[in-house]
C-alpha cells in the first residue's frame, strides 16, 4: 500500500519566480500547503468505464493552468502543493478490498492535517475517503460535515459489491458512529431525467433534502453555495467537497460515466468548489468521474483542471 509518483505532474522548471505556471508550484511534501493524490479505478462504475485514468488526465491538463485568479483576487505564487501519487493495490475485481485500501492509506494522509486533493476514479470512491476522514477527525473534530455536486442522488442501497451509486447512502448508513448526519449533507446539483422517483423518494427517506439545479440557478450559484455551506458546517468542525464531474453539462464535460444535458456550468460549479475551499474547516476535495479517454477533445479533464486550482486559490485566499 503506497503511492506511487505520476510522471504526468512532474514539476515544471521555474524558469520566471515572479510569473509562474501551476506545475512550478510543487514542493516537497513537507513544504505544501495542499497535497494531492489519484486513485486510478474505475470497477464499480455503473456507467461507462474510464475514469481510472482521470489521475492521469487530470495531471496533464495542469500544463495549460497558470496561476492568477481576477476574479477572486487570488495569486498562487506563493503557495505550493505536492502530489503523492496515485495508490497502488486497487483491485479492479473487488471493489470492497479497493475501498478498504483507500481508507487506510488515506487515513494516514489525513492525519497530518493538510487540505488534500483526490482524483477519482469512480464515485464509488467517495465512501472510503470520507470514511477515512472521518475516522482521523472524528475523535478530535466530532461531525463532519460533506457538500456534494453530483447530478444524481447516489443513495441506491449496497446489493453485494457497493457501486459508483451507493457512496452517499453508504456515508449516511455504515461509517461507525454516524459522523456525517444528514442534516449536515448539502447535495445540490440534482439535474432532471437524471435519476428515478424511487431514488428520490431514498434519499428523502435518509433524511436528504437536495438542492435541484433549477433551485440553484433560482438562488443564483453564490447563494446556493453559501447555503450549502451553511448546511453542512452548522455544528460541525471539519468539512468536506465530494465533486462529481457529471454535474456539470455535456457540453463542458462529455467525459464522465454518465454524461447529461442541462447541467451545471462551469462558473457555478467552481463558486462551490471556491466558497468551501476558502472556509478554515474544509479538509479537502475529491473529484470523481474524469474519463479522459471518453473525451477526444481533453475538456473534461480541463474542466477537473481548472476546479482543482479553484480550490487551490480557495486555500489561499484563507
Amino acid at each position: 500500500m503506497a503511492f506511487t509518483p505520476s510522471p504526468a505532474s512532474r514539476p515544471a522548471l521555474r524558469t520566471r519566480p515572479k510569473d509562474p505556471r501551476f506545475l512550478e508550484l510543487q514542493s516537497a511534501a513537507a513544504r505544501a500547503d495542499v497535497l494531492v493524490c489519484g486513485l486510478p479505478f474505475d470497477g464499480a462504475v455503473l456507467g461507462r468505464k474510464g475514469a481510472s485514468g482521470g489521475p492521469t488526465g487530470i495531471r496533464e491538463a495542469f500544463r495549460f493552468l497558470a496561476s492568477h485568479d481576477p476574479d477572486r483576487g487570488v495569486d498562487l505564487a506563493s503557495l505550493r502543493w505536492h502530489d503523492l501519487g496515485d495508490l497502488d493495490g486497487l483491485d479492479a475485481d473487488d471493489t470492497l478490498a479497493t475501498h478498504e485500501t483507500v481508507r487506510a492509506a488515506l487515513q494516514k494522509v489525513f492525519a497530518k492535517g493538510k487540505p488534500l486533493v483526490v482524483l477519482g476514479g469512480d464515485n464509488s470512491l467517495s465512501f472510503p475517503v470520507v470514511q477515512a476522514l472521518c475516522q482521523a477527525r472524528a475523535a478530535k473534530w466530532g461531525t463532519v460535515g460533506l457538500i456534494v455536486l453530483d447530478a444524481h442522488y447516489d443513495v441506491r442501497p449496497v446489493d453485494g459489491q457497493p457501486s459508483s451509486g451507493t457512496p452517499y447512502g453508504r456515508i449516511l448508513t455504515e461509517l461507525d458512529g454516524h459522523p456525517v448526519q444528514p442534516a449536515n449533507l448539502a447535495e445540490a446539483g440534482i439535474r432532471p431525467f437524471a435519476n428515478t422517483k424511487a431514488l428520490a423518494d431514498r434519499a428523502a427517506q435518509l433524511g436528504l433534502k437536495p438542492v435541484t439545479l433549477q433551485q440553484v440557478r433560482s438562488k443564483g450559484a453564490v447563494a446556493a453555495a453559501q447555503a450549502a455551506l451553511a448546511q453542512a458546517g452548522k455544528g460541525t468542525k471539519t468539512l468536506w467537497l465530494s465533486l462529481d464531474l457529471d454535474v456539470l453539462d455535456q457540453s463542458i464535460a462529455p467525459g464522465v460515466s454518465a454524461p447529461g444535458i442541462g447541467g451545471m456550468a462551469l462558473s457555478e460549479a467552481a463558486e462551490f468548489v471556491h466558497r468551501v475551499a476558502a472556509d478554515p474547516r474544509c479538509a479537502g476535495m475529491d473529484l470523481v468521474e474524469c474519463a479522459p479517454e471518453l473525451d477526444p477533445t481533453g475538456n473534461t479533464a480541463r474542466a477537473a483542471a481548472y476546479l482543482v486550482a479553484v480550490f487551490v486559490g480557495g486555500v489561499a485566499s484563507r
